[in-house]
């Protein structure tokens, strides 16, 4: 839990608001992406570090995740009106990022 804190995992949820409006206990609002904060994902030498289903993703930064993010939320008008990217009908997808709260504080004990 420290080792993904002190490496950046506010930073992911933060991206997780800013791109896709997604809180942790919340589902995106297409029923695609599900966001949970949990307390360990066992991988601190990889930290911090995302679970995608049953794939893990570590050593991100919040480049790197919005990336993979990107790809997992629907397009929004002005991409799709621009040929971007295709709307995703697929999901839903679960994403759990450590740093869960612990006893209400962030970033775990």
């Amino acid at each position: 839990t420290t080792s993904c804190w002190l490496r950046g995992s506010e930073a992911l949820l933060e991206v997780c608001r800013e791109k896709g409006g997604l809180v942790p206990g919340q589902t995106s609002k297409e029923g695609l992406v599900a966001l949970e904060e949990t307390h360990c994902l066992g991988r601190c030498c990889g930290a911090p570090v995302v679970q995608l289903n049953d794939c893990y993703w570590e050593n991100l930064t919040p480049e790197t995740f919005a990336h993979l993010l990107e790809g997992l939320l629907p397009p929004s008008p002005e991409q799709q009106e621009r040929g971007e990217r295709k709307p995703r009908t697929q999901g839903p997808e679960t994403i759990s990022v450590m740093g869960a709260s612990w006893e209400g504080e962030k970033g775990g004990i």
